[in-house]
């Protein structure tokens, strides 16, 4: 005859592989689950991208500027240039 301690331990034994490979295949789904996650961020992070080159850009700034805010280009006489030092005349000071 068989032990019956032999046997519980060859129930527990069952148990615990059919648990097991409850938790395997939860812990599977939970990876596919993140992994498409990690797809459709990757897919929404290069359209957002996308959308800022666009929106960023100097001919968009430009129009979204003169037509919201009303900004207009100075005319010449309005323009002042600035002669900048150059790399000589910043040592000194005479």
């Amino acid at each position: 005859m068989v032990p019956v301690s032999l046997i519980l331990l060859v129930i527990a034994s069952a148990v615990s592989v059919v648990y097991q490979n409850y938790d395997c295949r939860d812990l599977f789904m939970e990876i596919q689950r993140l992994e498409m996650e990690l797809e459709n961020s990757e897919i929404e992070s290069g359209q957002l991208l996308l959308e800022k080159t666009t929106l960023a850009g100097y001919g968009r700034i430009e129009t979204t500027a003169r037509r919201k805010i009303g900004l207009v280009q100075p005319g010449r006489e309005s323009v002042v240039y600035l002669k900048t030092p150059s790399v000589n005349d910043a040592g000194s000071d005479d």
